[in-house]
């Protein structure tokens, strides 16, 4: 089956966030509007801005079929509860400015169970890889809980995958500590773009 891959329009953005929630334990579909509305605004004026100075918003990507039913969805956003972090421990605004700009975590995979395996979830991943990239990203990272299988996906397609409960490591130019949190199962995997 052909598909398409775009942006959904905002009228599709809330399919897309029940795609993720159904496909993905412990996926909330509120996680996302939280992120791109209280928790952002706390960092607005830190965000990356593109050549017209507007602030770069969420990456999200779906993909349609030909009758426009959704098969696949994903979702990237900066870090912005480590830049509030980061705030609040006394980092400058510089640097964390620079942090957000430097990382995109991704939020959410998910492809339909009667399109796996057919290459579009390494589709959607590109696509969103693509966008970073254009951002000026310099690391992609994600988290996969255990309750949704292993990270053999992100390893075959790039991705350094650490061992289960082990926190990321240290990335420049703005590395910061993080810590596995524990109340999850499950390994890291990041890619430097």
């Amino acid at each position: 089956m052909p598909w398409t891959i775009s942006e959904p329009p905002d009228h599709k953005i809330t399919r897309a966030r029940r795609l993720l929630e159904e496909n993905i334990r412990g996926f909330s579909g509120a996680g996302p509007e939280i992120n791109e509305t209280r928790v952002r605004s706390a960092v607005q004026e830190l965000l990356p801005r593109d050549e017209n100075g507007c602030a770069y918003p969420a990456i999200w990507r779906g993909a349609y079929s030909s009758d426009n039913r959704l098969l696949g969805a994903a979702y990237a956003h900066a870090p912005y509860e480590y830049a509030i972090e980061m705030l609040s421990k006394g980092d400058s605004k510089a640097y964390c400015a620079g942090f957000l700009k430097s990382r995109r975590t991704l939020g959410g995979l998910a492809v339909e169970a009667s399109m796996r395996g057919q290459g579009l979830g390494l589709e959607l991943l590109t696509e969103i890889e693509d966008q970073a990239r254009n951002e000026g990203v310099h690391h992609l990272m994600g988290f996969i809980d255990a309750r949704n299988g292993g990270p053999d996906f992100y390893a075959k397609n790039g991705y350094h995958v650490l061992p289960p409960n082990k926190a990321l490591p240290r990335m420049g130019p703005y590395p910061i500590t993080e810590v596995h949190p524990v109340y999850l199962s499950g390994s890291w995997f990041y890619r430097i773009l």
